[in-house]
């Protein structure tokens, strides 16, 4: 079965990777036609704790983290305190609070006053002034609008 092996050329000493039975030694240079051979290139021993996890983005902190005391420095200045692999399984294994917004049972109150407000819009059972006045009631109550950059609209002030 092929397998990526190093190879460098004899005549260009160009490094390069090739995908090939195990059981060959030697084949030519794609650069420069030359006798190429396999060879075993080193890799850098990991050093630290980490094993080769940093530097890595934390998405929970928001920043690159050069190591395990990186991460603990930006968690100190930020008031956090790591949480620990018991205290984590613990709070991931907890009973959690139902919440009644998490329930995917509709209301039926809801629908109703929904499909009521739908025909009145749809079927014209709503005066223009009182839409008007709805909007301007969104716009006076909107942090993002301003009430004097609203539209003049008839019978409304």
């Amino acid at each position: 079965m092929p397998v990526n092996h190093d190879y460098e050329c004899n005549t260009c000493k160009t490094i390069f990777e090739a995908f090939v039975p195990p059981e060959k030694r030697a084949l030519l240079c794609p650069y420069c036609n030359g006798k190429a051979e396999r060879v075993y290139l080193k890799f850098g021993s990991m050093l630290g704790k980490s094993k080769g996890i940093y530097p890595r983005f934390d998405v929970q902190l928001g920043c690159m983290l050069d190591s395990a005391s990186h991460m603990e420095q930006v968690a100190k200045s930020r008031g956090l305190v790591p949480m620990g692999v018991e205290e984590f399984d613990r709070s991931r294994n907890a009973p959690r609070t139902p919440n009644p917004m998490d329930s995917d049972e509709p209301d039926p109150q809801l629908i109703e006053i929904a499909k009521k407000a739908w025909d009145d819009v749809k079927y014209g059972r709503v005066a223009p002034e009182v839409g008007e006045a709805r909007v301007m009631d969104a716009v006076k109550e909107s942090d993002v609008l301003n009430v004097k950059d609203a539209p003049k609209l008839s019978g409304v002030e």
